[in-house]
């Protein structure tokens, strides 16, 4: 093989994985992805949220809007979500869906997210499935005395770009679900949804907030 037939199959190979990684956000992306994953992780995050959920308290959760951008991947993540707390008995008091380019980083509308943390009762639980609360100082002044849990889903390189670690820190952030490096055995099948997520995910808390991040350009606010 010529040097340059190896450059142009390396470089289908690395592009074969970028549209394979797309694959669960893109709008009416039409290959096939590992759904399991991303139900795995919507159960996970529901199962935790109602152990955090206290008497008096409501459950919010901030989404993608999946009705006029169809991205595969967060409405799974969604649906299971939504089962789950159906299952246990338990009401969503709202949704918050936001409509947002797939190929934008993810991030969570700051203007959403203070009004849930200041309006909520205490002992509430918002869940985000597009990452944690990225405020500035001053707007964390607004919010106040934090009332509520935060658990947020933080793919990709989100943890670095919002300083996740600080917010886990900082209880800014209850609980936070983040990638795993790739491994083998995330080829293998089967198990229950806790041992899907564990293949693919982690579970940080301000008691275990994972390594520090490299460092990264901190997100900005739309």
């Amino acid at each position: 093989m010529s040097p340059k037939t190896k450059i142009v199959a390396a470089s289908s190979g690395i592009l074969a994985s970028v549209l394979i990684y797309f694959a669960g956000t893109l709008e009416g992306w039409p290959l096939s992805f590992a759904k399991e994953p991303h139900r795995a992780a919507g159960v996970v995050m529901a199962q935790e949220a109602l152990k955090l959920l206290q008497p008096g308290g409501k459950l919010y959760v901030i989404t993608r809007d999946t009705a006029n951008f169809d991205c595969p991947a967060p409405r799974v993540q969604s649906q299971a979500f939504l089962q789950t707390v159906a299952e246990a008995h338990t009401a969503v008091d709202s949704i918050e869906t936001i409509g947002t380019d797939p190929l934008r980083p993810l991030q969570a509308p700051y203007g959403i997210y203070s009004d849930l943390m200041r309006r909520a009762p205490k002992g509430s639980v918002i869940v985000s499935f597009m990452g944690p609360p990225v405020l500035n100082d001053e707007q964390w002044s607004t919010v106040g005395e934090l009332k509520v849990s935060n658990v947020v889903f933080c793919p990709g390189d989100i943890p670095a770009q919002s300083n996740l670690r600080s917010l886990l820190e900082r209880q800014k952030v209850t609980l936070a679900v983040v990638d795993r490096p790739p491994s083998p055995e995330q080829n293998s099948t089967g198990g229950s949804e806790r041992a899907v997520f564990n293949r693919f995910f982690a579970a940080l808390t301000p008691a275990e907030p994972g390594p520090a991040p490299a460092p990264a350009t901190p997100a900005k606010n739309p």
